[in-house]
């Protein structure tokens, strides 16, 4: 092959790859409803990537309720609210990462947000980046698992599967 259809080729192939991947970009999950009170941190598509991680982390049974029943993603919205600029910051990129087709067909041949994924494929997604091989993304996940369960695990209607009864009530009956 002459060294001009090598490059001709060459050429059209990336323009097509980047075609591709601007398509890919462009596909967008649904949106979940938004809280009452609105947004405090996020925007409405990390939202929605939150709501479906928080229901992929959870999960619930018949014994415990669910993310979704106790708001989990709101008191993340609103601990991330709360939080340095910086570090709110880094847990919406790591919610942009995970919603975003392009690195998840780069990464986990997962060409599809992550918002428009069954609860399944939420919960294997999430275990793919628990098991990548970079740091950065075992990283992040590990801070969204542990902030979604810190919301999740602070109400007061989890306690009793815990075994706790409940802070000390000093003053009165207990």
């Amino acid at each position: 092959m002459r060294r001009s259809t090598f490059l001709k080729y060459g050429l059209a192939g990336s323009a097509m790859l980047a075609l591709g991947g601007v398509g890919l970009s462009l596909r967008k999950g649904p949106l979940a409803a938004l809280p009452e009170g609105g947004l405090k941190a996020l925007n409405p598509r990390q939202w929605s990537t939150l709501v479906a991680a928080a229901s992929a982390i959870i999960g619930g049974s018949v014994d415990l309720p669910s993310a979704k029943d106790l708001n989990t993603a709101g008191m993340v919205d609103e601990i991330l609210a709360s939080l340095n600029p910086d570090l709110k910051d880094e847990l919406c990129l790591v919610l942009n990462l995970l919603e975003n087709p392009v690195a998840g067909a780069i990464l986990d041949a997962r060409p599809t947000p992550f918002s428009a994924l069954s609860h399944d494929e939420c919960v294997a997604a999430i275990e793919q980046w628990r098991g990548s091989r970079l740091p950065p993304r075992r990283a992040g996940i590990r801070a969204l698992v542990a902030l979604v369960n810190s919301a999740y695990w602070s109400r007061p209607e989890t306690w009793s599967h815990m075994g706790y009864p409940g802070p000390l009530r000093f003053g009165g009956s207990q």
